[in-house]
């Protein structure tokens, strides 16, 4: 490649390369890449611009995310991922959600990340309880993840939660009353599926819970407001 870009400044020549190689679309500049897009029965669909991983998810249905957001659990994790996939389902499959521990960690990969020091391009996700920093965002609310849920659902929030868990809605409601009691708000969702039954899997719960709380419970503004800060570090 190296030598292809030498030849071409010196006798000004363009050159046209094919290629499924991510080591070589990395090598070139934003403009020199283009994606062709081939269609059944149709014409094709010529993107310019592409990243190599935007570009290589599209060649070989494999997720190369071209953004990576560190979030601090898998309950965080859960929530970014409903709210991007309610306000712009679009981007979710280039967008990597990566859990990565204490709220210190994320702060210092968004430092690490808002310097350009990091191998890709990354975001930080704080939980909405956590002050400012460089390179990331809050997440929706004032509070810890499970805190800020279960307070702001209200009962016609549960019916639904309760619908999609197939589960009666009285049942799920003494469910919830009944983790709420625990110190440890880690272990609620956990504890509402121990309650509901061995056929409702934790992780259902919680994600059942985060897909009507980022539809029905966040308000619309900072909801977008969220998606859009992703976005924009998409797309800069």
């Amino acid at each position: 490649m190296a030598e292809l870009f030498a030849i071409s400044k010196e006798r000004k020549i363009q050159f046209i390369l094919s290629t499924h190689s991510a080591t070589i679309l990395e090598q070139l500049p934003t403009e020199a890449r283009v994606y062709i897009q081939a269609q059944r029965k149709g014409p094709r669909n010529i993107i310019y611009g592409v990243t190599p991983e935007f570009a290589m998810s599209l060649m070989d249905d494999v997720d190369h995310p071209e953004l990576t957001l560190y979030c601090e659990d898998e309950q965080a994790q859960t929530l970014t991922d409903a709210l991007i996939s309610q306000e712009m389902p679009e981007i979710r499959n280039r967008v990597a959600v990566i859990p990565v521990g204490a709220a210190s960690t994320v702060k210092t990969l968004g430092e690490l990340a808002s310097k350009d020091k990091l191998p890709n391009r990354s975001l930080g996700i704080l939980d909405g309880d956590q002050e400012k920093s460089a390179g990331c965002i809050l997440l929706p609310g004032t509070q810890a993840p499970e805190k800020e849920v279960f307070s702001a659902l209200d009962e016609p929030a549960w019916e639904k939660v309760a619908n999609r868990l197939d589960v009666r809605f009285a049942d799920l409601l003494e469910a919830v009353d009944d983790a709420r009691q625990i110190v440890n708000h880690h272990a609620w969702a956990r504890k509402v599926a121990e309650r509901l039954g061995p056929r409702v899997r934790i992780g259902r719960v919680w994600e059942d819970i985060a897909s009507v709380w980022s539809k029905e419970v966040v308000d619309p503004v900072e909801r977008s407001a969220f998606v859009e800060a992703i976005f924009q570090n998409l797309i800069k």
